[in-house]
């Protein structure tokens, strides 16, 4: 053999080893068990990546306000104010001799359980072992202007 010869067949030889060190090692699929976390807002998340760890809950700002058919989470409980019943609170330009109310339809949720129930201003309901109570209702009423029914807002609190 001839030196010419012998260094061709060094460089296919070392060309063959460096082809198959610079081939990338195909990695076995990572499998995470499928058990699942539950969050504060009442879903789940499962196991994700290459770690296999729980993915992020959902990020839920805790309201005390909402709206006619707008929905809010307050410590865990979905509330839907869903129609006001009655509005007969006194006008805050007149004098009367009772100060009136306001009844409004609420559905309360929480996981598979939901519930419709009644609020007064100040009226404390207990579902699922937590205490929610309509603390107000605004605008105040005014002998002078309707209220829209997309512009009153009540609030909550769950204790």
């Amino acid at each position: 053999m001839k030196s010419r010869d012998i260094i061709v067949l060094f460089l296919v030889a070392f060309l063959i080893f460096v082809s198959f060190k610079a081939t990338p090692k195909e990695e076995s699929p990572i499998f995470c068990t499928a058990d699942a976390k539950i969050c504060p807002d009442g879903t789940g998340v499962g196991r994700v990546g290459p770690n296999c760890e729980f993915a992020e809950c959902p990020v839920v700002k805790e309201d005390t306000k909402t709206g006619l058919n707008q929905t809010i989470l307050n410590r865990g409980l979905y509330i839907t104010p869903l129609f006001i019943e009655s509005d007969s609170r006194c006008p805050e330009d007149v004098q009367c001799i009772w100060a009136g109310e306001v009844r409004l339809s609420v559905r309360l949720t929480s996981g598979m359980n939901s519930e419709e129930v009644t609020f007064t201003e100040g009226s404390t309901n207990v579902f699922l072992s937590k205490k929610i109570k309509l603390i107000s209702v605004s605008p105040p009423a005014n002998s002078k202007k309707v209220i829209r029914l997309q512009d009153y807002i009540f609030e909550f609190s769950v204790i």
